[in-house]
């Protein structure tokens, strides 16, 4: 529950990037921005070191073991060089579309 309110003014291509992942995720943009927010403040108030390029804070082996393992089993995914293509696109005149995952 929601004890505060807050405006934040966006740009018309972060706002519809908010818009799609809430819808991705099943949530209202409104949702996925405040627990966006309170992640980024919980980690910016934790003193956890973090490498700034990859986002990476620490390992996390049984997961990362969990995901290879699913990959292994279904060969669903998305490869890396489309995922870079459409990251270097975001905040372009020219977004490209979001990749879809399939059988690789």
């Amino acid at each position: 529950m929601a004890d505060g309110e807050l405006t934040l003014k966006l740009d018309q291509a972060l706002e519809q990037r908010l818009r799609e992942m809430a819808a991705d995720e099943g949530v209202t943009p409104e949702e996925l921005a405040a627990q966006i927010i309170a992640e980024q403040l919980a980690y910016r108030l934790s003193g956890l070191s973090e490498d700034v390029a990859t986002g990476w804070i620490g390992p996390d082996l049984e997961a990362d073991r969990a995901r290879l393992d699913e990959f292994q089993r279904s060969r669903m995914g998305v490869p890396w060089e489309e995922v870079e293509a459409w990251m270097m696109s975001w905040g372009t005149d020219n977004p490209l579309p979001k990749p879809q995952v399939r059988k690789l």
